[in-house]
């Protein structure tokens, strides 16, 4: 296991030569060095997507096989994550070497430097007797910043994945057909679309969800969600990352909360779901797979729940929605 290790680490330091061809490089983002830490750590076997051995193809013959599968329509494939939890980068920075995926590391804003009292996102309409911590607001600045970056770089489409989640080997050459769908829909719609959530938590009855599109890449339609929580693993249009800066200007509930808010007919947001064995049904494949507590290492925790923590009746016209509402 130490030997594929070492050999996914040796091939990452190509993957960032072929990410300028297969998914470009944004201004201003750099490829995260993978951490040496990685060479003691075990591969996930559930997201072995070729055989571990002399068989396996080369970096470029996968990254071949990602671009026939149109990958290459893809702007950039965004992992989130904090700069202390070093095992996830260096696995999810593996995987994607593995996979002839490049990604673009973009690492979170540290619940440690959130001053609550000067934050980097305005904290308003807090009830008093709810609290707030850094960790979540530092969540949603975080999500806010990659979203502006995408936009600089005047990106069409991106993937996001947070560092403890990653497309599994049965949906992985399935991901470019999800958007294609959610193209094909738009037309067929005649608005475009939003958001695609590859994982979600519904928070309403989905069986009467409105198909999207006529294809079905992992097994299963694609919906036009209900309110969901989700934004561990999501596509943006550009339109999408358009709307979402113009709604999420402050911090008032968790990011989750507050985007599930906008999966409402009338708000004119169009977020789609991924079919989800979990939610519609074993015919769908898993789009994602999430590590486990051993493959998390020393970021087994909760980011968004640590920091400080202040009442909600020290900021701003204290009084707003409270957090524990689902809509």
């Amino acid at each position: 296991m130490v030997e594929v290790a070492a050999a996914l680490v040796a091939a990452a330091a190509v993957v960032v030569v072929i990410a300028v061809t297969l998914l470009g490089s944004p201004p201003g983002a750099v490829a995260v060095p993978i951490s040496k830490t990685f060479m003691s750590v075990a591969y996930p076997p559930s997201l072995v997507l070729y055989p571990q051995d002399a068989s396996a193809p080369s970096l470029e013959a996968r990254s071949a096989e990602r671009q026939s599968e149109g990958w290459g329509n893809i702007d950039a494939i965004y992992t989130v994550g904090m700069a202390s939890c070093a095992q996830r980068a260096a696995i999810m920075q593996s995987v994607g070497s593995h996979m002839g995926l490049p990604l673009t590391r973009l690492e979170a804003t540290p619940y440690s430097e959130v001053n609550l009292h000067h934050p980097p996102l305005p904290i308003v309409d807090i009830p008093a007797g709810d609290s707030v911590a850094a960790g979540q607001v530092g969540c949603a600045h975080t999500h806010v910043r990659l979203w502006r970056a995408a936009l600089a770089a005047n990106y069409s489409r991106v993937l996001v994945l947070e560092d403890d989640v990653f497309f599994s080997p049965q949906a992985v050459r399935h991901i470019p057909a999800v958007l294609a769908t959610a193209d094909a829909g738009a037309v067929a719609a005649g608005r475009p679309w939003h958001m695609i959530l590859f994982r979600r938590t519904p928070l309403a009855d989905t069986s009467q969800e409105q198909t999207w599109g006529e294809d079905k890449p992992l097994g299963g339609p694609l919906t036009v969600t209900v309110p969901a929580w989700a934004t561990a693993a999501y596509a943006l249009s550009r339109a999408g990352m358009h709307y979402l800066l113009s709604q999420v200007t402050s911090y008032n509930v968790p990011l989750d909360v507050q985007i599930s808010r906008l999966h409402k007919p009338e708000t004119g947001f169009t977020s789609l779901a991924a079919c989800n064995p979990q939610v519609d049904g074993s015919a769908c494949v898993d789009a994602v797979y999430e590590l486990n507590r051993e493959e998390k290492g020393e970021c087994a925790y909760s980011g968004s729940q640590s920091g400080s923590r202040e009442d909600g009746g020290s900021f701003p016209h204290s009084g707003g929605r409270r957090a524990v509402a689902l809509l």
